[in-house]
């Protein structure tokens, strides 16, 4: 138990460095780059960390399946790399097609960029099932060593194009080249199937039990950006990007702990009862981003004036409320998602619709920073309310099923 709970906290701390170095070389970037030409930056990042936080689900989904049903390993990995295959070729395609139209519709310099990303989508998804494997197995430390050599890949490769060469379309193979290294450290020597194999899954995929609620926080935490890029000018489209990078640090520390800790926390096989890990681990993630959200509020302009360039002092006011309405939305992802693995998915579902409905709101409304921001925090207090009220926050959430044939299989039986 104590050496999981060492690796479980170098876990935690690799992907916290790692986080911290990318958000090291984007600050770099907004100081490197003009507003209009880190506004492209930004988009190229938020492509990464939507395409991430769909990796993390993947990652999330295998190990859930591996802690909570052992017996099934090899068909839950058979179906999520059958799956990971499909999709990512398919959402590579799909990215490099519309890459002429994406870039017109969001005034991105050169749709290569975005081609680039597009190939760095099937191993990425790839990354996350084999990191799965291995969070899912408890190889704790093999797997902090993939995301401390992702992030050393990145690193190098971003601060020698900014050196060498500076341009969205090499920023954008820089942002690729550290899945590769990630891979290689955690690809499997045996069991691995071909990009390219189309047979038949092993049973259905885990991934639904935390897909909705994982895509929906996607949608909330990354979708501003985007939107902003169509509705704005370049420069205002660039500040926004800066406030977007300063609200990040609540989501993505919230997000490091239930990438590391959740599998732990719904394991089945636990000297700890399950209500106590939950209310442990809610716990934990609303004091973390609580103090993270009172340090944006009260420091903002200290941190503009440390961080960033003059031009943008303007947007110093809008952190603390950017701040506090991600910090609102990363714990109640955190309820939805533990409630989907104990089969309740309404929180999830909500928070869905929410996401959806905030991207409308801000689209046809939002045309001036303040706008932005007060529809953004609104749409998030109303969907950390409603999930509130979905799902019991004391842990007893309501649970069915997560496999209905096998209950029918097993009443069957007895």
């Amino acid at each position: 138990m104590k050496n999981l709970a060492l690796q479980s906290a170098v876990l935690v701390m690799s992907i916290m460095a790692v986080n911290a170095a990318n958000y090291g070389l984007n600050i770099l970037l907004a100081n490197t780059l003009e507003p209009s030409q880190f506004g492209d930056a930004s988009l190229l990042v938020t492509i990464l960390l939507i395409t991430g936080v769909l990796a993390a689900t993947i990652q999330l989904s295998t190990s859930v399946a591996l802690l909570k049903t052992p017996d099934e390993r090899d068909g839950h990995l058979r179906s999520m790399r059958l799956l990971t295959n499909r999709l990512g070729w398919a959402g590579g395609l799909v990215l490099a097609v519309a890459s002429p139209f994406a870039a017109d519709a969001l005034q991105v310099q050169s749709p290569w960029a975005l081609v680039v990303m597009a190939a760095g989508f099937p191993l990425h998804l790839q990354l996350a099932v084999e990191r799965g494997r291995l969070q899912g197995d408890l190889r704790l430390g093999r797997l902090a060593a993939t995301f401390l050599v992702e992030g050393i890949v990145r690193t190098a490769a971003t601060l020698a194009i900014v050196a060498v060469a500076p341009g969205i379309v090499a920023l954008a193979i820089a942002l690729n080249l550290a899945f590769i290294g990630g891979y290689l450290v955690c690809r499997p020597h045996t069991g691995a199937l071909s990009w390219l194999d189309v047979s038949p899954p092993n049973g259905h995929p885990p991934i639904g039990a935390v897909g909705v609620s994982v895509v929906a926080v996607t949608l909330i935490t990354n979708i501003d950006i985007v939107a902003a890029k169509a509705v704005f000018e370049p420069a205002v489209a660039g500040e926004f990007a800066v406030l977007c990078l300063g609200g990040r640090i609540v989501f993505f520390a919230s997000w490091t702990l239930q990438q590391a800790l959740l599998p732990l926390v719904v394991a089945e096989r636990s000297p700890i009862s399950a209500s106590v890990r939950r209310r442990a681990f809610l716990a934990g993630n609303a004091a973390l981003c609580g103090a993270l959200v009172a340090v944006a509020w009260i420091w903002s302009d200290l941190w503009i004036d440390l961080a960033f360039a003059d031009s943008y002092v303007g947007v110093a006011s809008y952190f603390g409320p950017y701040a506090f309405g991600t910090g609102l939305i990363a714990v109640a992802a955190s309820v939805a998602v533990i409630a989907s693995t104990r089969g309740n998915d309404r929180p999830g579902m909500l928070l869905l619709t929410g996401a959806v409905a905030m991207v409308a709101v801000l689209l046809t409304i939002g045309d001036t920073l303040d706008s932005f921001v007060d529809l953004r925090l609104g749409a998030l207090v109303a969907m950390t309310v409603a999930v509130a009220f979905s799902a019991d926050l004391s842990g007893r959430f309501s649970q069915r099923p997560t496999d209905p044939c096998r209950s029918v299989r097993e009443g069957a039986m007895s």
